[in-house]
């Protein structure tokens, strides 16, 4: 596929008006192309904001438009199996916001629906494609701080407002290990750069919305590497992480959401001739994010490029998440192996 990917949005949801459009226009490879809402007046208003070509007042409308090549999926977490499943089989490559499904089965159901159409499916993570995330993989396949055994993130935001929000509606798959927890888990995924072995979580429901406000627990990678995530909706806003290793330490003031000058990898190596750390900060430049995946899928739909997120790892993170609900419900140790 030669030029722009064309791309269509489904839904005129705050993230798409916040950060994907306005990335897609500063993408190499995309162009927005069409948008559709149940509100046509809203959508109307986005094309003359962000300059799409075409406006539908439903989601299979857009679907069914032949010049549309990709689309990106900004719904509640409970309609994204159905509207990526749809999609793909409308032929059409698809970028879903995370969590990709509410279950394990949902999402090897959505990853099965795009192999057997041949188009690409791929869960927004965005922070994977960026290019921080690409130097500290180097670091640490390069032993930068020795043998990786511990990882630390979170993910929090105070919630001040909670009236018609979808976050704290369970029906629509709310809740902040959902909305915020996914993203120390596919970290420390990323950092160990495998599955892992067993999950001891908790997490209470609110009496009042019925979906969890925090969440914490403790990943096993075996052999002694552990991670521990924490998210909660009541805890004003940061993200962070520490990654601790034999030799030293990294600290991330973005982990997940790199895109500010002051977003920079530090790293501290211990020696044991010096009491005190050589430290060393280490920047990516400022990029968007969602720039960097929309610039990745784009080249990948084109073939020039592979893939750095393949749907195997949503199914993979899905598990993950899976395991973590039910080791709070039952309040024991889950194993995954």
């Amino acid at each position: 596929m030669a030029g722009k990917i064309r791309w269509g949005v489904l839904g005129c949801a705050g993230i798409a008006e916040r950060v994907f459009n306005g990335a897609v226009q500063a993408s190499q490879t995309g162009e927005l192309y069409a948008v559709a809402s149940r509100n046509l007046e809203k959508a109307r208003a986005w094309q003359e904001r962000f300059g799409f070509e075409k406006v539908y007042g439903s989601y299979a409308e857009l679907l069914r438009d032949g010049q549309v090549d990709a689309v990106y999926i900004p719904l509640p977490n409970a309609l994204h199996k159905e509207w990526a499943i749809a999609a793909a089989r409308a032929g059409k490559h698809v970028l879903c916001e995370k969590p990709a499904g509410l279950t394990a089965a949902e999402v090897e159901a959505m990853v099965a629906a795009a192999r057997e159409a041949g188009v690409l499916l791929v869960e927004n993570f965005a922070f994977r494609f960026h290019p921080q995330s690409l130097k500290l993989r180097k670091l640490l396949d390069g032993g930068a701080i020795g043998e990786v055994l511990g990882v630390e993130a979170a993910f929090t935001f105070r919630m001040e407002d909670r009236t018609h929000n979808v976050r704290l509606v369970p029906e629509l798959g709310g809740g902040a290990a959902y909305d915020l927890g996914c993203y120390p888990i596919a970290f420390s995924r990323f950092v160990f750069n495998r599955e892992p072995v067993a999950v001891l979580a908790q997490a209470e429901l609110d009496p009042q919305f019925r979906v969890d406000m925090t969440a914490a627990g403790l990943l096993d990678f075996g052999g002694g590497r552990t991670a521990v995530f924490y998210t909660s909706f009541e805890v004003p806003g940061e993200q962070r992480a520490r990654i601790l290793g034999t030799r030293g330490e990294i600290l991330l003031a973005a982990p997940y959401h790199p895109r500010r000058p002051e977003h920079v990898i530090l790293l501290r190596r211990y020696r044991p001739e010096s009491p005190e750390p050589e430290e060393e900060r280490i920047s990516a430049g400022v990029l968007e994010p969602f720039t960097a995946a929309v610039d990745n899928l784009g080249a990948a739909i084109r073939g020039e490029a592979e893939l750095l997120l393949p749907p195997e790892d949503a199914i993979a993170q899905a598990r993950v998440l899976d395991a973590v609900f039910q080791s709070a419900r039952e309040g024991r140790r889950v194993r995954l192996d």
